[in-house]
């Protein structure tokens, strides 16, 4: 079986320079745990993840949760993707076979993999997309 046949197509997606609030907010509406970080041309350059956000510097969510909304969100405004993403991440072909997928996940401790052809992020691979295909 192969990575494209189960991925998870037309992945959402942020820029570098999309504010943490804007990503949180993608997060939230799509109830999904990470976003590629794309340039203009859909060029994958980094990924952003819940433990990514969980883990930002000052402010971190305990203070922000004790902030008021309005000022929370200014704050979430003013910080971009740049700051907690993590840069150059590991990626799969959709033409890769689930077992090289599998590998990489186990190998390097990833809940998902971006899924890139043609240069350009085409979708997401995720734990459950995995698990799902055992039952097919």
């Amino acid at each position: 079986m192969k990575v494209g046949e189960i991925m998870t197509l037309g992945a959402a997606s942020v820029t570098a320079d999309t504010s943490l609030w804007r990503a949180l907010r993608i997060l939230a509406e799509h109830r999904i745990s990470a976003l590629p970080v794309v340039e203009e041309d859909d060029r994958l350059v980094g990924i952003v993840t819940e433990a990514d956000l969980f883990g930002m510097g000052p402010p971190g969510p305990a203070v922000l949760l004790a902030t008021p909304p309005e000022t929370r969100q200014r704050l979430l405004e003013a910080m971009t993707v740049r700051a907690v993403m993590t840069p150059n991440p590991i990626s799969i072909g959709a033409d890769a076979s689930l077992e090289e997928a599998v590998a990489l996940m186990e190998g390097h401790c990833l809940k998902r993999l971006p899924v890139v052809g043609g240069g350009k992020v085409v979708g997401l691979l995720s734990r459950a997309d995995v698990l799902g295909a055992l039952t097919e």
